[in-house]
């Protein structure tokens, strides 16, 4: 789980409304990469990620708490971050 995408969300800025991601898409790959390789500034964090004229970048990488999750499958992070938790929990 550690390092993981655990769910996704577009976002249309121009109309202001979200639809879910699939994760199996170049986006998700793309922030997979990212969250592998970064010095995550939490344990639970999130990243936005944007399409620039065709090139990916990355936009905020965020605390969870400061997390805007758009149309994110709510139930997979809430599994996910109570997982974790309850690992941290037992490891003390």
């Amino acid at each position: 789980m550690n390092r993981t995408v655990i769910a996704g969300s577009g976002y249309d800025p121009a109309t202001r409304t979200a639809a879910p991601l699939a994760l199996n898409d170049s986006v998700t790959q793309f922030a997979a990469s990212i969250a592998e390789q970064a010095i995550a500034p939490c344990d639970v964090h999130a990243l936005d990620v944007c399409d620039c004229e065709g090139d990916l970048r990355l936009v905020e990488f965020n605390p969870f708490g400061g997390a805007d999750l758009y149309a994110c499958d709510a139930d997979a992070i809430i599994g996910a971050v109570s997982e974790l938790a309850t690992e941290l929990h037992k490891a003390g």
